[in-house]
């Protein structure tokens, strides 16, 4: 609980903050009034008030740090406050009018600091009525001393306009704290979309909208660096290019070998759309698709898919592909290298180029 509690305080709003510590108040104070009137021996009767008071504040403590009906606390607490615990603790103390108006500010600050609509209002007004009845039921007007009287007069009229002025000011503090904290959060809004974006860009190629060869190299090594500690799983890793890539690039230019390059990456997004199936242009046209986790049967059919996805894309100048590569199998294994992996990949590429292309090898 203690834990959850801090936790809540470290990623909470100042408002919610605030009216934590209002209602860890109340806690702490019916502890204190239940020890201190067992201590110095009045009726436990007195203290069954403080029991029940100790029992909803712990209670509404544990729910409003889980986030759950947060609103409604924050009525019930403040109204518990207003209605009953102000009322009472004025004539316990015998009329200590100087302590409950203290009190009263306290309260007062804590509903300009939580609430920010028609509550903040609502509240203070009933604070100023409350004050006034107990304050008011308490005296005897029957006093003739002029000055004891006009001190009277003075806090029916001063305290109420003081409250009052507190809490607009209280209020206009708030306010302006939360449009620096609006602010402020959406500066940092902005910023993490911009940091998302930019690590976007520096991990995705350019032309085909895939993971760039140091992100795609990553990914692998992470992946690897996983089963060498993990020990079960396994990976299957493709390297490919197109065949004859270069005639196309010569005899029909740059723009149509960049839009050969654009159809394979998006042939490979459509193919592993709804897996995690890991695919980046390794370079030039070559591509590293990164199989992880997944079972052998599956990966060549993937790979059976690959080769025909590739060999049905329709380019202009009825330009038809296919593609040669190598495939590499790694099961737990800490002298091999990322490096050595992708060696190894493409040395089985050659061979399927020397074999006479539009083939994968696998051994």
């Amino acid at each position: 609980m203690v834990k959850m509690y801090l936790e809540y305080l470290d990623r909470a709003a100042l408002d919610k903050k605030v009216f934590t510590f209002v209602i860890s108040g109340v806690l702490v104070i019916s502890v204190i009034l239940m020890v201190t009137n067992t201590m110095i021996g009045l009726d436990q009767r007195v203290n069954i008030k403080w029991l029940l008071t100790l029992v909803f504040a712990s209670f509404s403590t544990y729910l409003y740090v889980r986030e759950k009906f947060q609103y409604v606390i924050e009525i019930l607490v403040f109204s518990l406050l207003i209605f009953v615990m102000i009322p009472l603790g004025y004539f316990d103390a015998n009329g200590d009018i100087v302590l409950t108006v203290s009190y009263l500010f306290i309260i007062c600050v804590g509903i300009n600091l939580v609430f920010i609509r028609w509550e903040r209002i609502f509240f203070t007004v009933i604070i100023v009525i409350i004050y006034l009845l107990v304050y008011l039921s308490d005296y005897n007007f029957m006093l003739s001393d002029i000055i004891w009287k006009q001190e009277v007069y003075d806090r029916i009229i001063n305290i109420p306009l003081t409250i009052f002025a507190s809490s607009i000011v209280i209020a206009l503090v708030a306010k302006s704290y939360r449009t620096e904290h609006e602010l402020l959060a959406q500066k940092n809004r902005e910023l993490i979309r911009a940091n998302e974006r930019l690590h976007e860009i520096s991990s995705t190629d350019y032309l085909t909208d895939i993971y760039n060869r140091r992100s795609i190299v990553s990914k692998l090594k992470a992946y690897i660096d996983d089963i060498n500690i993990g020990g079960n799983k396994q990976l299957g890793i493709l390297l490919f290019d197109i065949d004859d890539f270069k005639p196309v690039n010569d005899t029909y230019g740059h723009y149509i070998g960049d839009a050969v390059l654009k159809a394979v990456a998006l042939a490979l997004k459509k193919l592993f759309i709804d897996s995690s199936i890991d695919i980046g242009r390794y370079g030039g046209d070559e591509f590293l698709i990164v199989f992880n986790d997944m079972d052998e049967s599956m990966i060549h059919n993937y790979m059976e898919e690959v080769q025909t996805k590739i060999k049905d894309i329709q380019l202009p100048h009825h330009i038809h592909i296919a593609i040669s590569g190598g495939f590499i199998k790694y099961r737990i294994d800490r002298h091999r290298t990322v490096e050595k992996i992708l060696i190894e990949a493409d040395k089985r590429l050659y061979i399927a180029k020397q074999a006479g292309k539009d083939r994968i090898v696998a051994k």
